[in-house]
Parts: C-alpha cells; structure tokens; sequence
C-alpha cells in the first residue's frame, strides 16, 4: 500500500497554477503499477480476515481496505468499509483513522457538510493521534481554501505543519502555507514558508 501511494506522488507534478495540493497528491492519469499495488493489498488483507477471523489484525485490515479502496477511486467501496469499523470495533484506537478517511471520501464526493461533521467527530474524539490530527487539519485547510476562506487555512494549517508525516509533505505543506500568506498579502510571512519548501523538498522544482 505505501509503495503504491509513493509511486502516485512520484508522477503527480506540481500544478502550473493554484494551490498546491497536500493531502491528496493525484496524478493527472491513473498509474497502473500503483492500483496493482493497491488492489493486491485489498486481497492480502481479505485473506487475513478469511483464515483469522477473531485476531486483533481486524480492525488494521478493514482500515487498510478502505483506504486501498479509496486510492483505487472506488469511493462508496471505501465509505462502505470505513463505516463498519466503528460499528464492529467500538472504542478501537484506530477510529479516529477510520473517521478521517470518511471525512476524505465525502469531500472527494463533494460532500463538504457531511466532511465538516466528520471532522467534528474526529476532533471530539478521546486520544486521536498527532498524525491523525494533522491530516485532520490538511484537510479541514483544503475545505477552507474550497470556500475561499484562506485566513483560517493559514492558521489551521499552521498550528499542524509540524507534526506531517513525511518530507515531501511537509515541503508541500510549507509551500502551501507560502501560498495562502502571498494571497492573504502578507509577503513577510510567505517567504520563510517557501524557504522552508525548497529546503525540504527532493526534486529542485
């Protein structure tokens, strides 16, 4: 599954114009050899559930499938999955996880309320962990800069850039905030967060 998402942002470019996207990095065609990927990772936790019913690997593998199913675009396959973890698992430590990614999948099927509501749930939740609460705050930005509202992006995105996981990530994350700073007019603000991008980033673009 990891493997498959970094070969999705290996041959995602940068977008000649806009805001730079964090949280979900999409290439402009589907990438064959990262939806094998995916769908192989489907069919080894399937097997998992089939022999192991009863293990504590359950919760892990619903997770998993769900998430598969989102980056194959297969968004009610994924919602269906996602929404049964709650259900079969209560008081899981993975249900915050769980939550998020419905928060994703309605906001790729523009649900943008249900989205929000989702979000709430997260952030209502006991012991949510910090990389689940900075994607939480990736994607609750990419719902404010939706509505054009960039000043509380900004500072959504600020309080949580810290705790991404990942390098390219966090270079994007900067650069987004040097984005949102150029278009709030506050250049003294951007040009640390752009600084930042091409410190962390890989490729000299």
């Amino acid at each position: 599954y990891q493997e498959g998402v970094r070969l999705i942002e290996r041959q995602a470019p940068l977008p000649e114009e806009g805001f730079v996207p964090v949280l979900d990095v999409v290439p402009d065609q589907p990438v064959a050899a990262a939806d094998a990927l995916f769908d192989a990772a489907v069919r080894k936790c399937e097997v998992l559930i089939f022999r192991r019913p009863n293990s504590r690997w359950m919760a892990p593998a619903r997770l998993l499938i769900g998430k598969a199913h989102y980056r194959r675009r297969n968004y009610m396959l994924a919602l269906q999955t996602l929404e049964y973890i709650p259900r079969a698992f209560p008081g899981h430590e993975l249900i915050p996880e769980a939550l998020l990614w419905q928060a994703r999948v309605q906001h790729r099927l523009g649900n943008t309320a249900a989205a929000r509501r989702l979000l709430q749930d997260v952030a209502r939740t006991p012991r949510v962990p910090a990389e689940v609460q900075a994607d939480a705050a990736l994607l609750l930005a990419t719902l404010h800069i939706a509505e054009n509202e960039f000043s509380p992006a900004a500072k959504v995105l600020e309080d949580r850039v810290a705790g991404l996981r990942g390098r390219d990530r966090r270079a994007r994350a900067h650069l987004l905030l040097g984005q949102l700073y150029e278009r709030l007019r506050v250049p003294g603000r951007a040009q640390p967060h752009y600084a930042e991008a091409a410190r962390r980033a890989r490729s000299p673009e």
